[in-house]
This record gives structure tokens, C-alpha cells and sequence, in this order.
């Protein structure tokens, strides 16, 4: 009997830019996962590449969107997001940014401003 080979799952962050926040979060991030795991994007082009054309069987996405602009380039790239564990951080927790974050249907949401202790604890469960 041939023995099944686990693949890990890939985990993809974007924050826009080099935030402040954005970094403080990678940091979370690589903390959490495996490591040679984490491929870091910084704007949605980047983003799009990342999700185009691979295998996302397993794959995570930690989407950390700035402000309502990152949200509406992540509805752009819904298609892409459908096969995709995605956890999603809001700039906000105003009623229609959160409306808005929900039509992605993420697994777990955040927000920016929220301790990363929580996000770190659902990666590694997902992982």
C-alpha cells in the first residue's frame, strides 16, 4: 500500500505596503506556521499572481485590508479566494466594512487594530 504524502498548506499574506501593522502581523504570522511556508504579498497585482494557477487545495490567506480600497480589490479577486481558507482582517468594525468582509466569506474575521494572539491560535489549528 503506497503511504499518502501531507503536503502543508501555503499560507499567503497581503498587507498593503510596508504598514507598520502589516508587519507586526507578519510577525504573528511567521510565528504560527512552518517555516519556508509564508509567502508575503504587499499589493494586489502580487496577490492575484500568488493565487493564479497554483494549487490551492490547503491553501491559506491572511488578507489585512488597509481600508475599503483593499476590501474592493479582494471582491475583485473573489474567483480566486472561493477554493482558499481565508482569514480576514478589516481596517474597521463598521457596519459596512463588515458586510463587505462577509460577502468574501472568510473563516475567521479580525480587525487591524485587534490583538494577533487570536489569529495566531486559528492559523495553527487550520494548519
Amino acid at each position: 500500500m503506497k503511504s499518502k504524502r501531507i503536503v502543508k498548506p501555503q499560507v499567503i499574506f497581503y498587507a498593503r505596503g510596508n504598514s507598520s501593522r502589516g508587519e507586526h502581523l507578519r510577525k504573528f504570522i511567521e510565528e504560527a506556521i512552518p517555516r519556508g511556508r509564508l509567502a508575503v504579498c504587499r499589493n494586489p497585482e502580487d496577490l492575484l499572481l500568488r493565487l493564479s494557477g497554483t494549487m490551492k487545495n490547503g491553501m491559506i490567506a491572511v488578507l489585512a485590508a488597509s481600508d475599503t480600497e483593499d476590501l474592493e480589490a479582494f471582491a475583485s479577486l473573489r474567483d480566486h479566494l472561493r477554493e482558499v481558507k481565508l482569514i480576514l482582517i478589516l481596517p474597521d468594525g463598521q457596519k459596512k466594512t463588515v458586510e463587505k468582509g462577509h460577502t468574501l466569506r472568510p473563516r475567521y474575521i479580525s480587525y487591524l487594530d485587534a490583538d494577533p494572539q487570536g489569529l495566531s491560535a486559528v492559523l495553527e489549528k487550520m494548519i
